[in-house]
């Protein structure tokens, strides 16, 4: 993977990070993120339900230990022998055919990246300029190391790449986790197809997994010290990555149960607050279940970076008030520290950016 692309995935990290401690729209927000004292930073397990249908949703980071990923699983496991028919959604976009990309270290323009931001944000916007399609390509649909579904060839790649490497190191990935853990669970595709998105979609899609340059910079790392690229890219990031997925996901989840008795949607982290709204604004009532430990080495200074784990016996539905302990944090600091740490973790444990890009926004996409 080239120097550039590890320099976007670090500032594509940032700015996801930002999302993630800047975004808590909703004081209600259960935290994708917590610290518990003396135990370290958990990511959460949370139960939405309603008419005697539920919905699981079991937060992760992608890449973590093997002890982290197997409690995962067990949480999925424990919770659907509860019932009799259990739907998994799985992350990740899913294509049937040939798509569009960017092209291979294409360059944008500020003017481009502005165009791409508003086509993303117009559900009408469809054609792309003559000056993108210039710089988009045909990307192959392949069978991802899930064995299960098909995706572009961009997130293939670096499922491939990155699950390699984890694994190289002594952790474990995601992308290759089998939740067909018992007979009553059936694993379906739970994220948007490319295929039905417009092509606006499909390039800024592609880009978060591709390298790409801007022009008029020297460099990617250069190019995100202008806040005018950091405001558009982070537009069209938080636009395609995190808001349209979050809601596919909600409508996906709310149909799925109709069918189904439960429900269970093993996602990244960072898309529980859009998710846990939708589905609060349509009824479902909260119940925190657990908070799982990403394993790490315990760190006091984390109890800076990280709002603290409400507790679980307080937190039972959507009116209950999530800003305890240290919510009064400035998220300004949260931010900017909290995007340090977890660099500093993954150095700590020897998986640094610069051997792999695995840090937030790959780690919690």
């Amino acid at each position: 993977m080239g120097q550039q692309l590890l320099a976007l995935k670090r500032v594509v990290s940032y700015l996801f990070l930002s999302l993630l401690f800047l975004g808590n729209t909703f004081a209600n927000s259960t935290p994708s993120m917590c610290f518990i004292k003396e135990k370290g930073v958990h990511t959460p397990v949370v139960e939405y339900t309603r008419d005697e249908k539920s919905i699981l949703f079991v937060g992760y980071t992608h890449y973590g230990t093997p002890t982290y990923m197997a409690k995962k699983l067990d949480s999925i496991r424990s919770w659907s022998s509860n019932f009799k028919s259990t739907s998994v959604l799985k992350e990740l976009v899913t294509c049937n055919d040939e798509t569009l990309g960017v092209a291979e270290g294409a360059s944008f323009t500020i003017d481009e990246l502005k165009e791409i931001l508003d086509g993303v944000r117009s559900p009408s916007a469809s054609r792309l300029s003559a000056s993108l399609l210039a710089k988009s390509k045909k990307i192959k649909c392949e069978m991802d190391i899930d064995g299960l579904f098909k995706r572009p060839s961009y997130i293939v790649n670096r499922n491939k790449k990155l699950c390699s490497e984890e694994e190289e190191s002594g952790y474990s990935c995601q992308w290759n986790q089998d939740y067909g853990v018992a007979d009553n669970i059936i694993q379906q595709e739970g994220d948007l197809v490319v295929n039905d998105l417009d092509d606006y979609t499909k390039l800024a899609l592609s880009m978060a997994y591709s390298d790409w340059k801007v022009e008029g910079f020297n460099t990617i790392d250069e190019a995100f010290d202008d806040p005018v690229v950091v405001e558009t890219w982070g537009g069209i990031f938080k636009q395609v990555i995190v808001d349209d997925r979050d809601k596919r996901l909600s409508e996906l989840a709310m149909s799925a149960v109709k069918s189904e008795e439960a429900v269970v949607l093993p996602w990244g982290s960072a898309h529980i607050e859009g998710v846990e709204q939708s589905l609060l604004g349509h009824g479902y009532n909260k119940k925190i279940l657990d908070y799982i430990s990403l394993d790490d080495d315990y760190n006091e200074d984390d109890e800076n970076y990280y709002p603290t784990c409400p507790s679980l016996e307080n937190l039972i539905n959507e009116v209950t008030d999530l800003n305890n302990g240290d919510s009064n944090t400035n998220a300004e600091h949260l931010a900017h520290t909290g995007r340090v740490t977890i660099e500093n973790k993954l150095a700590d444990d020897q998986v640094s950016t610069q051997a792999n890009p695995s840090s937030s926004a790959v780690i919690l996409e």
